[in-house]
């Protein structure tokens, strides 16, 4: 074999290891494991506490939420900071209301079974505020005492749920 096609094929392999490494890296920073604290409940039976949950971390930061996307965000509690897990209801520029235990989210009702945690606020309509999506949970969890609690701030998400 002449000596330019054993260095064009020792460059290939360069190349081809550099492009495994970058995509590597792309994986482990797109992506990781956290888990939710050990006294969550409020998803239950979906996610249970202590469970280690797979997670899409580009999705908050590249505005990919939808509703009924379930989420992994901090919590703030005192001076603790919590890991809970729940469901995007509304993104921001979206409009909820909450009446009879039933959820309206720009116009479409959603029955109280769907949305257990939010039905005990009676609210006006509310325009979940830019950097915000509102989040329900299976159960409503004890800390949890207002409305405005549900509102969970965009850079609070740690990322999408994917398993």
């Amino acid at each position: 074999m002449s000596s330019p096609m054993i260095h064009i094929r020792a460059l290939g392999k360069h190349v081809a290891l550099i492009v495994v490494a970058l995509l590597l890296v792309y994986v482990g920073r797109s992506f990781s494991c956290t888990q939710v604290d050990a006294d969550f409940t409020a998803m239950r039976p979906e996610i249970d506490n202590s469970e280690t949950l797979l997670i899409d971390r580009r999705a908050p930061r590249a505005g990919k939420l939808r509703r009924g996307d379930n989420i992994c965000f901090t919590f703030a509690s005192g001076s603790k900071e919590l890991t809970w897990a729940g469901c995007v209801a509304a993104v921001q520029g979206q409009t909820f209301e909450v009446k009879g235990r039933a959820l309206t989210v720009s116009g479409k009702r959603y029955g109280a079974r769907r949305v257990p945690s939010i039905g005990k606020f009676d609210t006006p309509p509310i325009l979940v505020p830019r950097g915000y999506v509102l989040v329900t949970f299976n159960k409503p969890p004890k800390l949890v005492k207002r409305i405005d609690q549900h509102l969970v701030r965009i850079t609070a998400i740690k990322g999408r749920i994917i398993r």
